[in-house]
């Protein structure tokens, strides 16, 4: 268990390209993010909006989530759409 902890925690901010799109490893994240609409496979309003805490204390409302498929084999369910992040989280 320790060293799983440990291999997440040494994850945390790395970041890795998956096709042409830059992702970035967020131990920390809430949610996976993206405000790079094109990587979706599909798009939906949620029911409820979700709020996001952000680093420098704003918090966000996001009411658009959807699942981003990029390549074989890989798809990330429920990923928030938030317009403010210039990066793409897991």
């Amino acid at each position: 268990m320790f060293k799983e902890q440990e291999k997440q925690e040494k994850m945390s901010g790395k970041s890795f390209y998956k096709g042409n799109v830059k992702w970035v490893l967020d131990s920390g994240a809430s949610h996976h993010m993206t405000s790079n609409k094109c990587v979706f496979e599909s798009f939906h309003n949620l029911y409820k909006p979700i709020s996001i805490g952000l680093s420098d204390g704003r918090i966000i409302l996001v009411k658009k989530a959807g699942d981003v498929k990029q390549g074989s084999g890989w798809k990330l369910r429920e990923v928030v759409n938030t317009f403010i992040f210039k990066e793409n989280l897991i």
